[in-house]
């Protein structure tokens, strides 16, 4: 072996300890990062190790790793910051929505109780209609139903009535 290979073996050499030692700052990144709760990003993880991003996308595994974290992350539902009452703004916003559609799920059922009852009744008054003599033809033309001739002066008419059935 001459010495340019020599040489050349001793770059890789370096260049493949200099890669190991970077993956393993880049796991000791994750795990660092698991356990703060931090989001887990490229840049997080480069920033973190100290490493560049380019080297996070060209190893398949760590790109994987964290790709899997990443979408596990946003799976999980963050927790509510707590207010200085104890209770949650997003519960108490929650609560609020949820009270106003109970009640305006009320207003629709008693909406729909009242429409049907009315439905029901103009049914009812229909069907008696029905059952009743109709009313009496109107009176000829040369006649008025008030008894004036049409050339007499026009006199407010009365209203007809739909008579009641006996």
């Amino acid at each position: 072996m001459t010495s340019a290979d020599a040489r050349i073996d001793t770059l890789r050499q370096a260049a493949r300890t200099k890669s190991e030692a970077a993956t393993a700052r880049a796991e000791a990144a994750l795990r660092k990062l698991i356990r703060a709760k931090a989001p887990i990003s490229f840049r997080a993880v480069a920033t973190t190790a100290g490493v560049s991003t380019d080297f996070l996308y060209r190893h398949p595994e760590l790109r994987s790793r964290i790709d899997g974290l990443r979408a596990h992350k946003a799976r999980a539902l963050p927790r509510p910051a707590k207010t200085s009452d104890g209770d949650t703004s997003e519960s108490s916003v929650v609560r609020t929505l949820t009270a106003r559609l109970a009640e305006t799920r009320q207003e629709l059922a008693n909406t729909k109780a009242e429409l049907a009852a009315a439905h029901g009744e103009l049914l009812l008054l229909r069907r008696q209609l029905q059952t009743c003599t109709p009313p009496a033809s109107p009176p000829p033309d040369h006649e008025r139903a008030d008894g004036s001739s049409p050339g007499s002066p026009k006199l407010p008419r009365r209203r007809r009535s739909l008579g009641v059935c006996h």
